[in-house]
């Protein structure tokens, strides 16, 4: 069936609902087969890094079966599934979202009263987002976001006359470069999320650059 589109928030918080929904019952479906390819009773086994453990033996022993052999001696694929509608908003209105991000954002300029050039020197951000699920892509995204609306805000500027644009090429519109990055740069991810939340992390994908510009 039609799904709507596989935004950033919406995909983000479908594949965590999925693996939430799942984790459990595929969890004890792989201990049930454990148990029956060991003898150990499945009430004594847990996952854990790279295979099955009984849960008395210490962190340091090896697991009593691993998920390699689990697969391979298992004649039926372990598998699960999950089906849920993703919630939509009440409104009338056709794309409206349903989950959203939030940030507050703090910049330090520097401005020339000769010339009148503003340069950012320093920045803070304060993203809720909920969970972090890519640490390293979660800052990416901030940083290079916000460093587009630096340029969207004070040196970018598309000019149109008629429908048509004047400015076609870089030597007018210009982008800012590695040496317009601003010194400072600080985020703290807020990943609580509201009492009784299901839907997990939100997508970032804009939230680096509104605010800024």
């Amino acid at each position: 069936p039609h799904s709507g589109s596989s935004t950033a928030s919406r995909a983000t918080s479908m594949m965590w609902q999925a693996l939430q929904r799942m984790e459990a019952p595929f969890a004890g479906m792989l201990l049930e087969a454990a148990s029956r390819l060991t003898g150990v009773p499945a009430d004594q086994l847990k996952t854990g890094p790279g295979g099955i453990w009984r849960t008395a033996v210490s962190c340091e022993a090896e697991p009593v079966i691993r998920y390699r052999e689990l697969s391979e001696r298992t004649e039926t694929p372990i598998a699960c599934e999950t089906a849920f509608h993703f919630p939509t908003t009440p409104d009338e209105r056709v794309g409206a979202h349903f989950l959203h991000t939030y940030t507050a954002v703090a910049v330090e300029v520097e401005v020339n009263l000769l010339t009148g050039r503003v340069r950012v020197t320093d920045q803070y951000h304060a993203v809720a987002a909920g969970p972090v699920v890519n640490p390293m892509g979660y800052v990416g995204q901030i940083e290079g976001g916000s460093h587009m609306a630096i340029g969207f805000a004070l040196t970018e500027d598309a000019v149109m006359e008629g429908g048509q644009y004047l400015t076609r090429n870089l030597d007018a519109y210009l982008i800012p470069t590695v040496k317009d990055t601003p010194a400072g740069f600080q985020l703290d991810a807020i990943e609580g999320l509201p009492e009784g939340d299901p839907f997990g992390p939100r997508g970032i994908g804009e939230i680096g650059t509104v605010a800024v510009a």
